[in-house]
């Protein structure tokens, strides 16, 4: 599975690259740089909240049921009892489930050879549940198989049946059945700390069609189908997971928050581990990134597949280091690849690993992981950021310049990014002229594509640039035509600042002062630090910037951000935006 496009590329250039500058969304990437992180568990269904058991027969893997009813009305039933399964098992001592996109990741890629027994040794378990279902008229029968892995032995069998018209109620009664069999098996003392039904078979169908939808970036329909799944039984709390993480997909933090509330509300049914992804939730809507590191790192200890998860939030707050260690520790075989969460496959992490090892002055590394990254995303120009930035560290001036080129024949407003942070960072390091030159290939390179449209992101290159007379008037353009876009007024004050006229600087950082915008993640706050840098205000600035930092703004591209260049190689901002772990 994939990440969308538009979210792997944040994570390669200014925020909202692929957009134009006149939103709020895409002047909040091209000037404050953050990145967002992507909440996955919901789709996959209910996963194990502990550890993984020394003895090996304590891990389970349940395969959809084979459907021989040949019925068009028990289409997906077989999923259906496998997913109820699971949840069941999930909450047994001393037990572990494997998770169900596991099992179907691992099912596709077997193709028409499937062989569960193989499948079950390859995903690490010792036990399988097996099955069938098959009908007659109105009725329905589910046949279930406990199994040993290593041996094949069939070491209980479980049945329900009913009429098709009660389904939920059957898989209800296969689930007991199966549960109380892996007990028996696992010992006497085992048993389960907390049972919830499955969701109704409608509720299920509704919530698995928007999962389809997420994943064709359909958010709206996605959240169509969520809020069907929760209308339909209001005990299925993946619904109201699904409807949160398309509520912040579709940029409306205030009814997250307004789930959030409602999650809390119910957090006695939740388990463990998803009452750390809700801990996640809570922190991410206060801006509050140690928290949030906190949250990952319970879930981790559960959940050893989330440490990709852990590598994105350990970046965003501040913490290369640590995020570099988990993926030494995956790179050395200490962590296992993703199943659930397959971050490897999405440029957006192979961006995080990269940026984390810029950080941290580690460019052979940078170098590697971002030529892996463009081996396997050559479709994406903002793949391209982190080599190129490598590059020029290591002093392969030649070969940076010549993947410039190809950028500069990449369509699309995304390729703005590996321009703009290229630039930057080439600034940020004392190759003033080099990074001048690489603003003004960006300047004629918008031009060359839409300058009507491309007002904004002209502008900021000419910035960039240090051309701000030129720069002014455009900006002055975009403010017009959007006066209630914090980050447009910001952009303004700058160019105000950076061109003498320190009272229209200091009107524009008032307007910003004064706002009140909730779920802002400190991005009003920069915007008023960096006008502060630019009118000579360090103190103010790095204040200000701690009072952002507080707010939830990301660390990731702060070491460059070429806004707050006034401020770089004074000792209080070093001390700010230097790596906490």
């Amino acid at each position: 599975m994939e990440a969308p496009d538009e979210d792997s590329l944040k994570h390669f250039g200014p925020r909202g690259s692929s957009a134009r500058l006149g939103s709020r969304p895409a002047l909040a990437v091209l000037v404050l740089g953050v990145a967002a992180l992507a909440v996955w568990w919901w789709v996959q269904g209910p996963a194990p909240d502990e550890a993984a058991s020394a003895r090996p027969e304590a891990r389970v893997v349940v395969f959809p049921f084979e459907d021989l009813s040949g019925d068009a009305a028990l289409e997906g039933a077989g999923d259906y009892a496998a997913f109820g399964i699971i949840d069941g098992l999930s909450w047994m001592d001393g037990a572990s489930v494997v998770s169900r996109d596991a099992v179907l990741r691992a099912l596709q890629m077997a193709g028409d050879s499937v062989n569960t027994q193989e499948i079950a040794a390859e995903l690490g378990a010792g036990t399988k549940v097996t099955g069938l279902l098959v009908s007659s008229d109105d009725s329905l029968e589910f046949r279930a198989e406990v199994s040993a892995v290593t041996s094949g032995e069939v070491i209980h069998t479980a049945e329900a049946s009913g009429r098709t018209a009660d389904l939920a109620e059957v898989v209800e009664s296969l689930r007991q059945r199966v549960m109380g069999a892996v007990a028996t098996m696992l010992g006497p003392d085992r048993g389960t700390t907390y049972l919830s039904r499955p969701p109704t078979y409608e509720a299920y169908q509704a919530w698995a069609r928007g999962v389809e939808r997420f994943w064709a970036r359909d958010f709206e329909g996605a959240l169509d189908r969520h809020r069907e799944a929760y209308r339909l039984d209001t005990t299925f709390v993946n619904a109201l997971f699904g409807m949160a993480l398309q509520y912040s997909n579709l940029g409306q933090p205030a009814k997250v928050d307004s789930l959030v509330g409602l999650l809390e509300a119910r957090r006695s049914e939740l388990r463990p581990l998803h009452g750390y992804w809700l801990d996640y939730y809570r922190a991410s809507l206060a801006g509050d990134w140690m928290s949030k590191v906190e949250a990952q790192r319970a879930q981790l200890r559960l959940d050893p597949e989330s440490w990709t998860s852990l590598v994105m939030t350990a970046v965003g707050a501040g913490r290369p280091n640590e995020a570099l260690q988990l993926w030494e520790d995956f790179q050395e075989g200490r962590l296992a690849a993703p199943r659930r969460a397959p971050a490897l496959e999405w440029p957006a992490f192979w961006g995080r690993v990269a940026a984390a090892q810029h950080m941290t002055a580690r460019y052979p590394e940078q170098l590697a992981t971002a030529r892996r990254a463009r081996a396997q995303f050559p479709e994406y120009p903002g793949v391209r950021l982190h080599e190129i930035q490598a590059l020029f560290a290591l002093d392969r001036f030649e070969e940076a310049y010549g993947l410039l080129e190809e950028v500069e024949k990449a369509e699309g407003p995304g390729a703005f990014g590996p321009f703009y942070w290229v630039a930057a960072d080439l600034l940020r390091h004392g190759y003033d002229a080099e990074g001048r030159e690489v603003a003004h290939r960006a300047v004629s390179w918008l031009r060359s594509r839409d300058p009507e449209s491309l007002k904004g992101e002209i502008a900021v290159a000419l910035l960039l640039a240090g051309r701000p007379e030129e720069a002014l008037p455009l900006i002055r353009e975009v403010a017009t035509q959007n006066p209630d876009i914090p980050e447009v007024r910001g952009l303004l004050g700058i160019a105000l600042a950076r061109t003498g006229d320190r009272p229209g600087a200091e009107a524009e950082a008032r307007w910003l002062e004064e706002l009140d915008l909730p779920y802002s993640d400190g991005y009003e706050t920069e915007l008023r630090a960096s006008i502060a840098a630019n009118l000579d205000q360090n103190d103010m600035a790095v204040r200000l910037l701690r009072q952002a930092i507080q707010e939830g703004l990301s660390f990731e591209y702060l070491h460059c951000q070429p806004l707050l260049a006034p401020l770089w190689g004074y000792e209080p901002f070093e001390q700010v935006i230097a790596p906490r772990g």
